[in-house]
């Protein structure tokens, strides 16, 4: 529906028109619901001011006016829940009073502001700590309960509200009482309805969760079984939201681990394909991110923990963009059903509707669901997407250790590994017991003060030895150890990196003990990285050598400096001479030509790019690393480049500032230039770190594309060269001796 087909009403009513009062309210509650199927901010603060206009000229005898006063009281308190400004609390809080005060005792809507009023003072103690908010929720979930006898349909999500509040206060007061009480009414919920019922995930969650509370109080065997078993069947409950039943993983996780239980494996395992489920609900990228970061579960370290659980143990072992462009119809579907699951509310709250009506909504639940899974294994007869919401056979996944070992290094808080994985045999579990979480956020710490603010080149060149020698003593020399005489790796081979946690932000492949005699990693081995073995798998499918004699087509992407930049980039100019003698077909923007338009039309036609240009990352916005082209409106962003979409990519050089420089607030994120070039496409990218010598721009392009054509333009293959053309690049900034923080600076991904 497009915005004028809602608003047209209140031109057509104005102020003073007998059907203005009428308007107002059709058009808070369209643009209310709109926000409920969209998510879009601007329609839910909309509704808050049509509803607000509403209550301003309703009088106070109006019998709207009590619904009024409850669609403005909730569509605040939605408000709070997405952006969390006490504010919006604060007013919902008033208008469901108002709203309770004209619903006497008798009245036959008194339920509703007991219900939303008792839910923002329970929020409202949580976040103030204020002991009279919640002795007044539970005064008013008490008298709810009442008005919600055995029989009606209302009464669970009444138990619920009661138990939770009851939970809450046994928290601050440590009376058990309470905590005896708010088990009493949650095991009551899941005696009113089939267990299979889309409310009951919630209360299995919350009972789960009371029981566990009572476990440490009198160390009952019998209830941390059954706490484990509520979060066990909570998780499982197909008929809720895939992040409701996500939250209750979590917490089957924690309890699982704290008292060593045999099913944590199976609690990770659920986790992670949920996880999956709840980011494929969002259309983007950035929303996907958004998910992530910003959720009320802690999903940020559960694959890390995993894996340290599954390495202890010893078990080793989005989709969604690539079926859209196999068959978008079904991608569509799919979404389009997950999306409508996962907004269900069949926790009606106070505004119960008749049974009837309950069991219609139930019923369409199901079908929805049902419909989803037949979807999904629509989706898996596909060629390529067999595993579509499954784990990938590790058979097929270690196939991306084709031309060499795959290194994964895994820093949980429970423990630190690296897995070696090859194409054939099986992976190589190598523990890394100095390398607890602690050290490493530290000397990741340390690495980012130093680059950040580099002393005296020698003072830097010292501390950056020290730093190097410690990731080499910490992780990397128990890695080489097992390269060189387990599997007997032989030298100057390529190898891949895949770190996780904080271990990204940590230059692995420059390390070495720094001594004389004793090599160092760029002199044992040639390193590059990958996000995923996936990622590492696509970039190698399909993939064929360039034979045409011409050479493969690049874009050369040239400028100086943007306007309003404060650093000229100099080089840039002997950069781009030397790069246009190459023998290969080069397209060329640069000057008052390079804009964004421009450079996204020239990715589309090109084999390889290159960024000679500034490189920016977002302070607060992962996604918006960009590079600064002609004018301050000229800028390219990473979103940019995964959206544009780029048929004939292969390889990019992002001769550019900070091009592989992830997300500092959250480090162990891989949201960069780089990565997000390989993930548009390119199989094989270099760029940097932190901010790159202007000097150093064409020796690295010299290096780099004399060895990638060292055979002549019809014999380029990027699978081997592109990492031994930075290498060689690397390694003639060693010989020239400069400053350790310049060379240690490049890294290559992909192939």
């Amino acid at each position: 529906m497009r915005p004028s087909d809602i608003t047209g009403n209140s031109y057509n009513c104005p102020r003073g028109h007998p059907a203005h009062l009428l308007a107002l309210n059709n058009l808070g509650n369209a643009l209310q619901t709109r926000y409920d199927h969209t998510g879009e901010m601007t329609d839910l603060e909309n509704a808050i001011r049509y509803h607000k206009e509403q209550i301003e000229i309703c009088p106070t005898n109006h019998p709207n006016l009590s619904a009024t006063l409850s669609s403005l009281g909730n569509a605040l308190k939605t408000h709070y829940n997405h952006t969390g400004h006490m504010t919006n609390l604060e007013r919902s809080i008033e208008y469901h009073r108002k709203q309770l005060a004209l619903c006497a005792d008798g009245h036959t809507g008194r339920a509703i502001p007991l219900h939303t009023l008792g839910d923002g003072l329970h929020e409202r103690f949580k976040q103030t700590g204020k002991m009279a908010d919640l002795e007044e929720a539970i005064m008013l979930y008490t008298e709810l309960l009442q008005l919600r006898p055995i029989g009606h349909p209302g009464r669970l999500a009444a138990l619920n509200n009661i138990g939770s509040a009851l939970y809450t206060r046994f928290q601050t007061k440590r009376d058990i009482d309470d905590l005896n009480e708010c088990i009493c009414h949650y095991r009551e919920g899941l005696t009113l309805r089939d267990i299979d019922h889309p409310e009951q995930g919630v209360t299995l969650n919350n009972l789960g969760v009371a029981l566990s509370s009572r476990f440490e109080q009198s160390r009952d065997n019998a209830d941390l079984e059954e706490c484990i078993s509520c979060h066990r069947a909570a998780t499982a409950h197909s008929s809720s939201p895939p992040s409701s039943r996500l939250g209750s993983s979590t917490n089957w996780i924690r309890e699982a681990r704290a008292h060593s239980a045999s099913s944590l494996i199976a609690a990770y395992s659920s986790a992670l394909t949920l996880l999956d489920q709840s980011i494929l609900l969002s259309s983007n990228i950035q929303d996907r991110y958004t998910r992530l970061c910003y959720s009320r579960v802690d999903t940020k370290h559960i694959a890390i923990d995993a894996a340290a659980h599954a390495i202890t143990i010893g078990e080793l072992q989005t989709p969604l963009d690539d079926l859209g462009l196999v068959d978008k119809e079904l991608a569509d579907r799919f979404r389009t059903l997950s999306v409508t699951i996962e907004k269900s509310t069949l926790s009606y709250g106070p505004e119960e509707p008749e049974s009837f009506e309950r069991d219609d909504a139930v019923a369409r639940y199901r079908e929805r669901a049902e419909a989803w899974d037949k979807t999904v294994e629509e989706i898996r007869l596909l060629e390529g997407f067999e595993s579509f919401l499954r784990e990938t056979p590790f058979t097929t996944l270690k196939k991306a250790a084709a031309a060499g070992p795959v290194i994964f290094v895994n820093i949980s808080q429970f423990r630190s590994d690296a897995i070696i994985v090859m194409e054939a045999g099986e992976p190589l579990s190598i523990s890394l017991p100095e390398a607890v979480l602690p050290a490493i956020e530290r000397l990741s710490q340390k690495l980012n003060e130093t680059i950040t603010d580099l002393p005296e080149v020698q003072v830097g060149n010292r501390i950056l030895t020290g730093i190097l020698r410690d990731i080499w003593n910490m992780i990397v020399k128990p890695i080489v150890h097992h390269l060189e005489n387990t599997l007997r790796i032989p030298r100057n081979s390529r190898i891949w990196w895949i770190p996780t946690s904080i271990a990204w932000s940590l230059p692995l492949r420059a390390s070495g003990p720094f001594t004389p005699g004793e090599r160092n990693m760029p002199d044992r081995y040639t390193s590059s990285y990958a996000p995923s073995l996936s990622s590492l798998l696509r970039a190698r499918t399909g993939y064929q050598v360039t034979n045409d004699s011409s050479g493969p087509r690049m874009l050369l992407v040239a400028q100086r400096a943007a306007e309003g930049e404060m650093q000229q980039l100099v080089s840039v100019d002997r950069e781009v001479s030397l790069i246009q003698q190459l023998p290969t077909r080069i397209s060329v923007v640069e000057g008052i030509g390079c804009t964004r338009e421009a450079v996204l039309a020239g990715l589309k036609e090109t084999c390889w790019a290159h960024f000679a240009c500034h490189g920016k990352q977002h302070a607060t916005e992962p996604f918006k690393p960009q590079f600064s082209l002609r004018g301050g409106d000229a800028l390219l962003t990473l979103l940019d480049i995964i959206q544009n979409g780029l048929p004939y990519a292969e390889l990019a050089l992002l001769s550019a500032c900070h091009s592989a420089e992830g997300d500092k607030a959250n480090p162990d994120e891989i949201i960069h230039l780089a990565a997000g070039v390989l993930f548009a496409g390119f199989r094989s990218v270099a760029g940097t770190m932190w901010a790159m010598a202007d000097e150093d721009r064409p020796v690295i392009a010299e290096a780099f594309y004399k060895y990638m054509f060292r055979n002549g333009p019809g014999a380029v293959d990027c699978r081997d060269a592109a990492a031994k053309a930075l290498a060689m690049g690397v390694k003639e900034l060693r010989r020239r001796k400069v400053p350790f923080d310049r060379w240690i600076n490049f890294v290559h991904y992909g192939i």
